[in-house]
């Protein structure tokens, strides 16, 4: 708690440094304030820290958004937190959570705030055909005469001074019984009881021109049988202070921020400064590793990026593209890190192609390795169809005290093909994946959701996937309806486990039962009910949170 704390100091003093040195520059305008759409994307796959979604820049993500991921579709969805887009084709991107880390699970339905602007431009271009799953369902509902819905603006209009966000109080009372044996002294029970203020707020036309974002947690854990003792966390995710000027193409970013220009960095705790118009810059970095396990501050890790990013826009092209350093030198037990890093993608009429190419200094030996390379490809067909493959290869970092060497290599590819209608969508893949050591695997998966059903008001989803390596197989199946009764949403799901990829085979069941309604003023209240059975262990989770926009 003391360096997370600490954190937020150090940001108030580097705030409030950067407010009176940039007080008297003049600022350039800021864009066009627009609504966001939501749209729907898939967890596809989960590996550490990069999380697989089944949409890309067909449904208007691009590379280095950072976009609100909520649980449903209106004011009444839950804001479950941020993601940060790494990379994207037309029907897949894959990303990092983005400030506070919420429980994600391969099958999950989430959706994505975009900005409306992207998905209108691209239905009225001549050129580009309409993208995305809400361009598609929009016009079919225009078609149809239903009127639209009325979503939440990503940005307030702006006055002298706008601030919009959200906070929330949440509650979540969690109980689990663990079993290993029938006998009474073979179970172990555990209950977590944990309050929760959440903030997630972005100041505009700050005194200076300045712009201030922030997203905080802060939450007490108490466990009655003395499981844990009480423990209150204050973690800060983001307290980025950006400032874009007008006299000369400059962008300076300062305090906790994630670096929108390359791929290579993530997050940071220190000073970024770009110069050069949008469509070619060179910029710097200098600063700290954040702490992974709780976001705090710590001065272990200092490290140095630069980067030159270019881009090209036209009526039906559009490439973007990135040369980045990276320079780790830990003062603790870490090894350094020296790394190198080439991102390019092309969008020529529908074919969209994306490549990555991350070199590492072995820690070891001393010679540079390949350390993340990957080409993805999409390509729209007919009738709401599109294809898409991909190929990537990847070796870890020792990111631990003692490590040396370089993860194994792992090799996998993917090839599917999607389908988004005014009804819904669906999509088919196929995975293989080879690593270096150990067997090789193959998953194959399926996801559709449809937003129309003979039951008015009924929207049904779900998922399905099976893997199998070696011996080993498992299949996950996770249906999911919802359904709103006048201002009232309604959410229930079932997920269904079963693997033998562990000592024994293991089989589990989920249920998910939830509500959310207004409660006036602009606030809402979410209650939600999750059990879970099977495989020695069964737990009961009970949620409750009152949230407001600002």
């Amino acid at each position: 708690m003391g360096s997370s704390l600490r954190c937020s100091a150090l940001g108030a003093c580097l705030c409030s440094g950067l407010l009176a040195a940039f007080a008297t520059l003049p600022v350039r305008g800021s864009a066009q304030q627009t609504a966001e759409v939501r749209v729907v994307a898939v967890v596809d796959y989960v590996a550490g820290l990069d999380i697989y979604l089944t949409v890309g820049t067909d449904g208007g993500v691009r590379p280095s958004d950072t976009l609100r991921v909520y649980d449903g579709e209106g004011s009444a969805a839950e804001l479950l937190g941020r993601i940060s887009i790494l990379s994207a084709t037309a029907t897949r991107s894959v990303g990092n959570l983005h400030g506070d880390r919420f429980a994600l699970e391969r099958g999950d339905t989430l959706y994505l705030g975009v900005p409306a602007e992207r998905l209108a431009r691209a239905s009225a271009s001549d050129s580009l055909p309409p993208r995305g799953v809400a361009a598609r369902q929009a016009a079919a509902e225009a078609k149809a005469g239903v009127p639209p819905a009325q979503e939440e603006p990503t940005e307030r209009p702006a006055g002298p001074t706008a601030i919009h966000g959200r906070v929330s109080l949440d509650f979540e009372a969690l109980r689990s019984t663990t079993r290993w044996g029938e006998g009474p002294d073979e179970e172990l029970e555990r209950s977590f009881n944990t309050p929760t203020l959440r903030l997630q707020a972005r100041a505009r036309h700050l005194p200076g021109g300045l712009e201030l974002s922030t997203g905080m947690r802060l939450a007490h854990r108490t466990s009655p049988e003395s499981v844990v003792q009480p423990e209150t966390s204050a973690r800060i995710y983001e307290l980025d202070l950006e400032k874009r000027f007008e006299a000369l193409p400059l962008e300076v970013h300062l305090g906790r921020f994630y670096n929108p220009f390359e791929e290579l960095s993530g997050y940071w705790d220190g000073l970024l400064v770009r110069v050069g118009p949008e469509s070619l810059g060179a910029g710097v970095a200098v600063g700290y590793e954040p702490e992974r396990a709780n976001e705090g501050f710590s001065s272990d890790r200092p490290k140095l990026s630069g980067f030159v990013d270019f881009s090209v826009r036209r009526q039906a092209l559009a490439y973007d593209g990135s040369v980045s350093f990276l320079g780790i030198r830990p003062s603790d037990a870490l090894p350094d890190r020296t790394a190198l890093g080439i991102s390019q993608s092309l969008r020529v009429g529908g074919l969209w192609i994306h490549q990555r190419l991350q070199l590492d200094q072995d820690p070891e030996g001393r010679e540079w390795s390949v350390t993340r390379l990957q080409m993805d490809g999409s390509l729209p067909l007919q009738g709401g169809l599109g294809t898409f493959a991909g190929w990537r290869r990847w070796r870890s970092f020792p990111l631990w005290e003692g490590g040396t060497a370089l993860g194994p290599r792992i090799d996998s590819g993917y090839a599917g093909l999607s389908w988004f209608g005014g009804v819904g969508g669906a999509s088919l893949e196929v995975s293989l994946q080879r690593p270096e050591e150990g067997d090789s695997g193959r998953t194959f998966s399926g996801s559709a959701f449809l937003n129309r059903t003979l039951l008015r008001g009924v929207r049904l989803g779900g998922h399905a996937s099976h893997w199998s390596g070696g011996d080993d197989s498992s299949l996950l199946l996770s249906p999911e309806i919802r359904t709103s009764l006048g201002t009232v949403e309604f959410r229930g799901a079932y997920r269904f486990y079963a693997t033998s990829a562990v000592v024994e085979e293991i089989t589990t069941h989920s249920g998910d039962l939830g509500l959310t309604l207004p409660l006036g003023a602009g606030a809402f209240l979410r209650l939600q009910g999750t059990g879970r059975w099977g495989g020695g262990l069964s737990s009961t989770r009970l949620f409750a949170s009152v949230w407001k926009a600002f």
